[in-house]
This record gives C-alpha cells, sequence and structure tokens, in this order.
C-alpha cells in the first residue's frame, strides 16, 4: 500500500502502558449525527466496544439527525453534561463557537476531562485531540492528485463556503493548496454548493465553460457523491478524475463503479476506541507525552483495496493491545 501513512504510536512513547478501568466513572459523548451515517455510527460502535473493556459508563447526546426529537443543541448538552458534574466529554469541534469554548474552558476549570475527536478545537479547550491529520492528508491528496493530472489540464478544488467556520475541513484545504504552491495556476476553487438541483445545474454550466478541468478534489464525502453524479449525468465520468475524502456507502459504490476514482479515507473505529482508551487514561492520571492523537489514513482506487485495507488495518491496531 504505497499511499498508506501510519501513524501507529507504541504506547511507550505515546503515554504509560498501564491503563486501569473506568470503573464508577462517567464519560458524556455529544456527537453530531445518530444516522445511518457510517462514519460516526462506526464510532460510536467502538466507543461502546471499549466501555465494555474499560467499565465505563457512557451516555449520548446527539446534535443532529433526522428526528428531532433525538436531538440536542451542543452547547445545552454540554452545560447539562457540566451541571451532571461528569468526569469526562467527548465530543468534536465542528464550527467556530464562542460559546462552546467557554463552556469547554468551564468544564476544565470544573475537573472535566475534554477529549475532542474529528474536528480540533483550540488547546486551551481540550485534554487531547484524536483524529487525522487533515493538513497532511491535504498535502498527500494533492500530490497524489498532480501525478495524476494529464499535461495542460487544471484540478478543481471543491470548498463550499462553510468551510470556513470548520476548522478540519479548512485544514485539508490549506493542505492541499501549500502541494500546489509551486503550480499555483493549476489549482482553482469552487466555493457554491452542491445541494439543491439549481446549484447543481450551475455546477454543470461551470464546467462546460472550463473544459480544462482534468481533476476534481471533493473534501467531504457528500460532495464526492454530488460531484459523481454531476459527472455521470453529463458523460464526464472517463475524462475527470474524482477524489474524495472519507468514504461513506454511496461513494463506496460510485469507486466500485469508477465513477470515483480514488479516496482518501481513514479509520473511524480507531477513532471512537482510542477516545475511551485514552480517556482512561487521562482519568487514572497517567502521562501523556502528546496531546494530539493521529489516527491512520490512505490514499484507496477500488473496493478491492477497500476491504483489504480495512481488514487489514482493524487488525493491525487491535493487536496492539
Amino acid at each position: 500500500m504505497k499511499y498508506m501513512m501510519s501513524i501507529f504510536l507504541s504506547l511507550s512513547i505515546f503515554y504509560c502502558s498501564s491503563l486501569s478501568a473506568l470503573a464508577g466513572c462517567r464519560v458524556t459523548c455529544i456527537l453530531p449525527s445518530r444516522s445511518e451515517t457510517d462514519y460516526w455510527n462506526n464510532i460510536e460502535t467502538y466507543m461502546r466496544t471499549a466501555a465494555q473493556e474499560y467499565d465505563a459508563d457512557l451516555s449520548f447526546f446527539y446534535t443532529d439527525g433526522d428526528d428531532a426529537s433525538l436531538t440536542i443543541e451542543k452547547n445545552t448538552a454540554l452545560e447539562i453534561a457540566i451541571l451532571s458534574e461528569t468526569d469526562a466529554i467527548i465530543t468534536t469541534y465542528s464550527y467556530m463557537d464562542t460559546e462552546m469554548n467557554t463552556l469547554l474552558q468551564e468544564a476544565r476549570e470544573n475537573g472535566i476531562r475534554i477529549i475532542l475527536i474529528d474536528s480540533d478545537g483550540p488547546s486551551s479547550s481540550r485534554d487531547l485531540f484524536i483524529g487525522i491529520d487533515n493538513q497532511a492528508a491535504g498535502e498527500m491528496a494533492g500530490e497524489y492528485i498532480q501525478k495524476k493530472l494529464p499535461e495542460g489540464k487544471t484540478t478543481l478544488l471543491i470548498s463550499q463556503l462553510i468551510t470556513e467556520s470548520r476548522p478540519n475541513l479548512q485544514s485539508r484545504i490549506v493542505g492541499i493548496q501549500s502541494s500546489y504552491a509551486e503550480v499555483p495556476e493549476l489549482l482553482n476553487l469552487y466555493t457554491e454548493s452542491l445541494s439543491t438541483v439549481e446549484e447543481s445545474l450551475k455546477f454543470e454550466n461551470y464546467l462546460k465553460e472550463n473544459p480544462d478541468i482534468g481533476a476534481i478534489i471533493a473534501i467531504t464525502d457528500s460532495n464526492t457523491v454530488s460531484c459523481a453524479q454531476i459527472l455521470q449525468r453529463m458523460g464526464l465520468s472517463d475524462e475527470i478524475f474524482l477524489f474524495g475524502f472519507d468514504l461513506g456507502k454511496d461513494s463506496e459504490e460510485l469507486l466500485s463503479q469508477g465513477v470515483v476514482d480514488a479516496v482518501l479515507c481513514y479509520d473511524s473505529e480507531q477513532i471512537g476506541y482510542e477516545s475511551i482508551r485514552l480517556t482512561a487514561s487521562l482519568l487514572e492520571g497517567d502521562s501523556i507525552v502528546s496531546d494530539i492523537f493521529f489516527v491512520d489514513f490512505e490514499i484507496l482506487e477500488s473496493e478491492t483495496e477497500v476491504q483489504e485495507w480495512t481488514e487489514l488495518h482493524l487488525e493491525l491496531w487491535r493487536t496492539r493491545f
């Protein structure tokens, strides 16, 4: 797997090897979605798996989802967690939010451990971050695409304006742009949404007006699927190389069909499991050398590679314990 980035860290380097159970400790998990999204379902599943091993008492709040009766606003969930005197909070920092920063700092002042997953926030607001190194992933993606780009063609980076308030996605963009630093003329940004029919038609016209586009980088799974559907409809799937980030059911199917040409994916199971295991370390008072734990990622070009990487990768990191 020549594009694999192994960031496995040995227990002796990252933190003390002795971890006791979390018996009697309460951990509040505030996740953005309780839906059919594989990514967050995998994270929650492996949180629960690790909780059984470490005897942790988990409670979950969901801030997004199809059923509004099952969701709660994130800062309200944080306030409830702080009032409940939970021992640790695991959540994601997806949007720059002054109130959220204040609540996270208040929680820490009250002795509550804060573990951010998927998207990092200010170091002053958390004890630990677990997720992908988005800037490094962006750099890898940009370097990979440049090798695939036909001479005389350019790359289009799909970057909706919302990414300005989502630091994880912004880091991906920074990484991609840095990889094109010596050839900036080969990279263009498209900042419009692709959510509605009208927006899709507008994007189709953009592609027609710019026939020099030879590759598209979509920095989210939803944008990958939207771009793939548009390229299929326009008959451009064989002419434009489509690269995506993350891997859901739809994008995996499109990868198997050859409509999506490559995807950078990472291990959501590892994020879920490590978030509980490292919470155990924090609550036991073990010293942690680094407050950032990066999970592994790789560029995959076929459904077979996805299956092989998933099976091999899960076996590798599970055997470390």
